[in-house]
């Protein structure tokens, strides 16, 4: 597996899918649900992971059926929390500890993962990880060992490409796209309008425009980035 890259860059972005057998993450191929990870945290000393994850589903059968067969799943010792967070949307936050052994994020956190991000849908882990290059071949390798890679793709990244998105943001975007949120501009009816806004900010409907525009690209671009998207 090489990896071309500069020769003074220190990280590089790994995305991959793999298939993990016996592990929990098969359950969503079986429920049809969508996984996405909030919380990771190895103890390897305790040989456990604190995780929490929101659980998503077109059906509330599908994510109770989910969760059911989760609670007995062999990798988690135990469920700490579950929480509704939006009965319409049949979204759920669940919080637990699994196992420490043979588990994905463990491997991340072995290999020095400093930011990883997924989804788990059709019995796939999708997982962006920024890692050492260094340790690019050995994670290859280690995931092979554990599981089935459906794809494993390079590419260059530095330790500040995680940056929160309001450091890339202007001032005069933020305050234009925090303005535009709070007034009312997002929501459907509309109830704030942008020629009331430019009135507030002295500024020209164009010019206003050009600041969401730019402000909207960057945060778009960020969480296709973060959520393996191509443009």
């Amino acid at each position: 597996m090489d990896l071309r890259i500069n020769s003074g860059a220190y990280f590089a972005t790994v995305r991959f899918g793999i298939r993990h057998e016996g592990c929990w993450t098969e359950l969503t191929g079986e429920n049809t649900v969508k996984v996405h990870t909030l919380i990771s945290k190895p103890f390897k000393e305790k040989n456990c992971i604190l995780g929490v994850i929101e659980v998503k589903s077109m059906t509330l059968d599908a994510v109770k059926r989910f969760l059911h067969s989760f609670k007995r799943s062999k990798k988690i010792i135990e469920i700490l929390e579950i929480t509704p967070v939006n009965y319409q949307r049949k979204l759920f936050k669940v919080a637990f500890r699994e196992v420490y052994d043979g588990m994905v994020s463990s491997l991340l956190y072995e290999h020095s993962s400093i930011y990883q991000n997924d989804l788990i849908s059709g019995d796939v882990e999708h997982i962006t990880a920024v890692i050492p290059k260094s340790e690019v071949n050995r994670l290859y390798s280690d995931l092979s060992s554990l599981g089935t890679l459906s794809y494993y793709r390079l590419s260059n990244a530095d330790a500040g490409g995680q940056a929160p998105v309001v450091l890339d943001l202007t001032d005069a975007e933020r305050d234009a796209l925090v303005m535009a949120f709070r007034l009312g501009y997002y929501v459907i009816p509309r109830t704030f309008h942008l020629e009331d806004m430019c009135a507030m900010l002295n500024l020209s409907k164009s010019t206003l425009q050009e600041y969401l525009r730019r402000a909207e690209n960057k945060i778009l671009a960020k969480w296709m980035y973060e959520n393996s998207v191509e443009a």
